[in-house]
């Protein structure tokens, strides 16, 4: 399952997040090769391979169900995130925030890949999009690095906060650059960071941080895992992994025309507030569900009045220039 799927989710339609993350430093500047020998791609794949539990501990695993928490720092809102994998090239992300009030889902059924959320409805992937949703959905990338990434070169040695990393370049389907960074102790994938568009088309660089590794039956994954760019940022905490429970087919695959419809229009003349009606000495308005009876002598004003109120109104705010006065006629 690759790291990078986490990814999907910094490009929903989120940006009306206003959030400045500190942004962890991932150094630019590599260390040479002529004063230190290099790992080669392959040494590289090899040792992380082993270092995320080895071939026979990811052949003894056939799904991984990952429940957590998001957690956007402004404004702060938080929310859940469920990965649902299945070898061998099945998934399904899912991110609901606000209560529920806003979800997203993305899978891959195999063959098929598509997104949904109820205001946009269903979209199915095509090209490039197609093609990064088909390799983050391959269950054992780790120790399928260098099959997946077969132009990948090693750069040199840099650092990820306080630790020393490996980095590796290559190209991701969309044919721009992505980066790889492993732990030159630990040999584990740590950091990530690509170039990518947001759904409003604007260039952005996505940087992912992946910390906590933990054991879930032989494979080391992580529990949180931090995903920055220059328009949104979050944290992502796994609270649950389970492995090898049931989960079907039916659940990566695309969903049907009519229940991925996007969500209707509001009735704008059921949710405008009207201006309520007056008969006799009583005042009804059936939109706020609310009845007055007002005293005999008090005075119902008609249209006329209201258009004066509006005529003093216009000459406060247009003060002495005129040319501002039409602006303020009311209809």
């Amino acid at each position: 399952m690759n790291r990078i799927a986490w990814g999907f989710l910094v490009l929903c339609p989120l940006s009306f997040f206003s959030i400045v993350f500190p942004q962890e430093r991932v150094d630019a500047q590599a260390t040479s090769a002529k004063t230190e020998r290099l790992p080669t791609a392959a040494e590289i794949s090899e040792r992380y391979a082993k270092a995320s539990g080895g071939r026979e501990a990811w052949a003894k695993l056939s799904t991984l169900v990952l429940t957590g928490t998001i957690e956007v720092a402004s404004p702060q809102m938080s929310g859940t995130v469920e990965i649902l994998a299945k070898a061998p090239n099945k998934l399904l992300l899912t991110m609901s925030l606000l209560n529920g009030q806003f979800v997203r889902k993305q899978g891959y059924d195999g063959q098929n890949g598509w997104e949904f959320d109820p205001e946009s409805g269903l979209k199915r992937l095509a090209g490039a999009e197609l093609q990064q949703t088909k390799l983050d959905a391959v269950f054992d990338t780790d120790i399928r690095f260098a099959e997946l990434y077969p132009d990948m070169k090693v750069v040199g040695k840099t650092s990820v906060g306080n630790r020393e990393a490996y980095k590796v370049s290559t190209k991701g389907p969309d044919g721009k650059n992505k980066n790889f960074y492993f732990d030159a102790q630990t040999w584990l994938r740590i950091a990530e960071d690509a170039e990518t568009t947001d759904d409003n088309g604007k260039n952005l660089e996505l940087k992912s941080f992946f910390e906590d590794y933990r054991a879930v039956a032989g494979v080391q994954l992580p529990f949180r895992v931090r995903i920055t760019s220059s328009s949104i940022s979050f944290v992502m905490n796994i609270q649950e992994a389970k492995h090898n429970v049931p989960v079907e087919d039916s659940s990566f695959a695309v969903p049907a025309e009519s229940a991925a419809a996007p969500k209707p229009a509001a009735d704008t003349a059921a949710d405008t507030p009207d201006e309520g009606e007056t008969k006799g000495h009583t005042y009804e308005n059936k939109f706020f569900g609310m009845q007055y009876d007002f005293p005999e002598d008090w005075t119902i004003h008609g249209e006329e009045t209201k258009k004066r109120i509006m005529e003093v109104g216009k000459n406060a705010v247009s003060g002495d220039d005129p040319a501002r006065r039409p602006e303020w006629n009311p209809p």
